[in-house]
């Protein structure tokens, strides 16, 4: 499978094993950059689920220059978009706090000439407890849980990935 047309949404071992292969377990700064841009992906496929006209695709998420191309735009358009399902989101506690943190790390990364570890350190901790807040904090390799978070989030969002309406659940 060519990594340019991964679907992050395929359920398969592929799709987690080329999510694997993108999003590297060694420098903090490099991985959480790649997560994010995976995660990005996802959201575009997301909104793009949830608002299919090819009009609103080509003004908010594929032209560039759109506040909501990526980023916390990005986030709030699925959000915005996640909210008009007759049926609520099924983890939509987690998902939200859980990429707006993401993209906050991933902000600071991209901003700032020499980030500081333990603050990148701290913001990765503040993510992995907004996608799964019973963890303990002692009992992770941050690296290592930091993407298994990322993924777990991923996967989250591929759940509710089309509208949920009362007339599917029927």
């Amino acid at each position: 499978m060519n990594t340019r047309d991964f679907d992050v949404f395929a359920e398969s071992d592929e799709a987690a094993q080329i999510f694997d292969s993108l999003v590297p377990h060694g420098d903090e700064a490099f991985m959480v950059l790649k997560a994010h841009l995976v995660a990005e992906r996802a959201l575009v496929a997301f909104v793009k689920a949830r608002a299919p006209s090819p009009s609103f695709q080509k003004d908010s998420i594929q032209d560039k220059n759109s506040p909501c191309s990526s980023g916390l735009g990005l986030i709030l358009l699925a959000e915005g978009l996640s909210l008009r399902d007759d049926i609520p989101q099924t983890h939509a506690h987690i998902v939200w706090p859980a990429l707006k943190t993401l993209n906050g790390i991933r902000n600071q990364l991209v901003h700032e000439l020499n980030p500081d570890s333990a603050s990148v350190q701290k913001k990765m901790i503040k993510f992995i407890k907004a996608a799964v807040p019973e963890i303990e904090d002692s009992a992770c390799n941050l690296n290592q849980t930091f993407h298994a978070c990322v993924k777990y989030v991923v996967a989250l969002l591929a759940i509710d990935r089309k509208p949920l309406l009362v007339d599917d659940a029927e």
